[in-house]
């Protein structure tokens, strides 16, 4: 397929229908209105929080103003504003779309599956999203074939008896008993008696299980792939960029980088482990569509820490270099709409 066949496909997908767009930062929504606008579809409408940084979108936008203290809060009460919609926003929809025509796309890292009564185009199935829980994924690795790094699943109460440390201590990441979570949101680096028990009081409210690892020490990074209805496509590692807090007790997720190119038997190492994945992925739970592995390159090579079932950051650099819809894309393939 070339890039007229694409563009005709998208075409034909999205430019007969009436779309909703739920994001929540409305300036995250202007290109995919501008796309949309330039794959035939006319009625629009946006759904956001707040307006976020940038310009605008070309499109009437309806604001929840919903709210949270943290990154993963503020996301996590937008999501739940759209699922569990208020009487204002349904009327809005009613308004914009009075014969229950229209679509939804949303964020990728979220379940909904429906705003006010119209359903999410491309939704991740619930099996699809479990794969992120960061205590639960180690079962997929073993049935990828893919080496991990020890670690122990265990309470949070438990965690500080976990001897799996050396000079750099352990990192622990919460289960998701509150949703999903990402950023570093919910991970603390402990290499003090002190950290341990105010990671254990953090962890009690926040988590029924937690995973110990020992600090990784080398390039954090991540691999990615797209499962497609006849293949699997895997894409060159990307850096990501991980600093650590000045308190010492976590880590600050500042996005993705492609300066940064590990030698050859890295990158083939990555690679393979992202074929690997995609395939296990396809095979278990029948997935459609990118996904990534993020972890660490050590000098005993990869160790992966996560798996993000889903459109990530590390996709969205490739796809704006070779200037593709890569969210709308995805979107159709996982719904049908592509093969």
């Amino acid at each position: 397929m070339d890039r007229a066949d694409l563009e005709a496909r998208l075409n034909g997908i999205y430019g007969r229908h009436r779309w909703i767009i739920a994001l929540d930062v409305a300036a995250a929504a202007t290109g995919v209105v501008a796309t949309l606008r330039r794959l035939g579809a006319a009625d629009l409408m946006v759904i956001a929080a707040t307006e976020g940084v940038g310009d605008l979108p070309d499109a009437p936008v309806l604001y929840t103003r919903s709210r949270g203290d943290t990154v993963m809060g503020g996301i996590r009460a937008f999501l739940s504003s759209i699922e569990d919609a208020a009487p204002r926003l349904v009327s809005a929809v009613e308004e914009f779309d009075p014969d229950g025509r229209a679509r939804v796309i949303t964020v990728p890292f979220g379940s909904v599956q429906a705003v006010a009564g119209r359903p999410v185009y491309g939704a991740r199935r619930p099996a699809w999203g479990a794969l992120e829980d960061k205590t639960t994924v180690g079962d997929l690795w073993s049935a990828a074939g893919i080496a991990t790094a020890p670690q122990v699943l265990t309470t949070p109460q438990e965690a500080a008896r976990v001897d799996l440390g050396g000079p750099l201590g352990t990192v622990w990441v919460a289960d998701n008993r509150e949703g999903w979570h990402g950023a570093g949101d919910y991970v603390r680096w402990v290499r003090t008696p002190a950290d341990a028990a105010a990671a254990v009081e953090w962890f009690t409210t926040h988590a029924h299980r937690v995973r110990v690892m020992p600090f990784l020490d080398g390039i954090p990074c991540s691999t990615h792939g797209i499962v497609t209805g006849d293949g699997i496509a895997v894409l060159r590692p990307l850096e990501m960029i991980v600093l650590r807090l000045a308190d010492g007790s976590g880590f600050f997720y500042a996005g993705a980088c492609n300066f940064w190119d590990p030698d050859e038997e890295a990158r083939e190492e990555m690679r393979s482990v992202a074929r690997s994945v995609g395939e296990a992925l396809r095979d278990r739970v029948g997935y459609l569509g990118p996904y990534g592995i993020d972890g660490v390159l050590t000098e005993d090579g990869f160790l992966p820490t996560e798996l993000n079932p889903r459109l990530s950051a590390g996709h969205a650099l490739p796809a704006r270099a070779a200037d593709l819809p890569l969210g709308l894309m995805s979107r159709a393939l996982v719904d049908g709409g592509l093969d």
